[in-house]
Formats: C-alpha cells, sequence, structure tokens
C-alpha cells in the first residue's frame, strides 16, 4: 500500500514482498489486446483482460525484472525491483548465533569442568582425612597398648617375686 516509481530500480524490505502492480493501455479500438508479463525473463504469462492489475503476494528475497509484452510487441518498460533478505537470513546473523553458540558451549563444558574438579578435590581431601584419621587410631591404639603392656608384664614379674620363684622373675 505504497506507492512506488518503478521507473528506477526499487530496493524493498523483507517485509514489503506482497506487489501489486497497476498498469493501463491506451488502445484507440474496441478490441481488448492481451497483455504479458514475465519475471527474470521465464514464460510470458497473460494478464486478466479485465483488471490490468499484477498481483504478486509473498515474493521471497531476491531480485527481480519485469518485462512487458503488448500482443507480439515487447515494451520497453521494465519494472527492476529487489527484495532484500531479512537480517536472519544473512550471514553475519549465522556468524554471530554461531559465535554465541559456541560461546555458550564453551561456558557449559568450562563449567561443568570446575564442578568435575571440584568434585575430584572434595574426594581426594576426603580421602586424606581418612588416611590421617586411621594413622591417628593407630597410633592412639598403640599409646594404649604400651602402657597396658608394661603394667601386665610388672604385675606378672611382682607375682614371681611374692611366689618366691626368682629365677622366673
Amino acid at each position: 500500500n505504497k506507492p512506488k516509481n518503478w521507473n528506477e530500480f526499487v530496493e524493498l524490505n523483507y517485509f514489503e514482498n506482497t506487489i501489486s502492480i497497476n498498469f493501463s493501455v491506451l488502445e484507440f479500438a474496441e478490441k481488448t489486446t492481451p497483455v504479458y508479463y514475465r519475471i527474470n525473463e521465464k514464460d510470458w504469462i497473460l494478464i486478466n483482460k479485465e483488471t490490468r492489475t499484477i498481483q504478486f503476494p509473498s515474493l521471497s528475497s531476491g531480485v527481480y525484472k519485469l518485462d512487458f509484452k503488448v500482443g507480439e510487441e515487447i515494451s520497453n518498460q521494465k519494472i527492476n525491483f529487489k527484495i532484500t533478505a531479512p537480517f536472519w537470513q544473512k550471514w553475519w546473523f549465522y556468524l554471530m548465533l554461531f559465535a554465541a553458540l559456541s560461546s555458550l558451549i564453551y561456558i557449559y563444558f568450562r563449567w561443568q569442568s570446575q564442578l568435575m574438579q571440584n568434585q575430584i578435590n572434595l574426594l581426594n581431601e576426603k580421602v586424606v582425612l581418612e588416611k590421617n584419621l586411621s594413622k591417628s587410631m593407630m597410633a592412639s591404639i598403640k599409646s594404649q597398648m604400651n602402657p597396658h603392656f608394661f603394667y601386665n608384664a610388672l604385675n606378672t614379674i611382682q607375682a614371681y617375686i611374692f611366689t618366691n620363684d626368682k629365677q622366673k622373675a
């Protein structure tokens, strides 16, 4: 719904892709001359004689060249226009998307690696603490055992002395 000057090259945004072209043909006779058009030098298409309008709903992005033919004579009137691609179809958007996705994947794996490293450190710390605990328990048992052993040995010697068994004492 925006009029354009079709005599020069027109560049349209991706959302301006529904195009309606109204035209007229000057005729001096009562007959209606058939009018054809073609897009990008493909096959000629007959336009309805009553409407004198060409409708292009939802054109994709790209460069378009319209030629006209009135009867059997090709008109020198041409329409050239371009519909730009949306930003999500451009190479720099894919590059940015790839960079962002790569960054997210790198951050995720770095975070997971850090979590695993922390778990490994905690397990190593636990092993060291358990090892130290077992050493402490052994030292404690040894310290309890040595005085008990000496006490029993002295009691035995004292018993031999009381029984006058000097040889065994």
